[in-house]
């Protein structure tokens, strides 16, 4: 078996009035399998429990709201670089996004945990 991660797209949808903000979770679960589409079945019924609205309690941004499974983004494989053919341990890298930022203030905004545009590169 090998181990992949999986980033699985969840989207908040409000319950009532317009929606111009679209809030987005990217969780990336972790997962043994004997191929990327073995390990992509596993991540989306790991999402799909993550749906719905709490019994009617979920508020995002002040407003009622659902948790919507939108779709797995990607599937990568995770090994330990200090010994591939083990399994991943303390300080494995999970899995890495490429971005690209439109100035070095917006990267250090990033780094500070700021809000920024990004443009994701696959």
């Amino acid at each position: 078996m090998t181990w992949y991660g999986v980033s699985a797209v969840i989207a908040f949808r409000f319950k009532d009035g317009p929606q111009d903000v679209w809030p987005v979770w990217e969780n990336v679960y972790l997962v043994s399998a004997d191929s990327p589409e073995e390990a992509e079945a596993k991540a989306v019924a790991l999402a799909r429990v993550t749906q719905g609205d709490d019994d009617g309690s979920l508020m995002c941004n002040g407003r009622a709201a659902t948790r919507e499974f939108r779709g797995v983004r990607k599937v990568m494989t995770v090994q330990n670089v200090r010994a591939p053919e083990d399994d991943p341990v303390d300080g494995a890298e999970i899995t890495f996004s490429t971005v690209e930022l439109g100035s070095e203030d917006l990267l250090q905004d990033l780094v500070d945990g700021k809000p920024v545009p990004v443009k994701y590169v696959e």
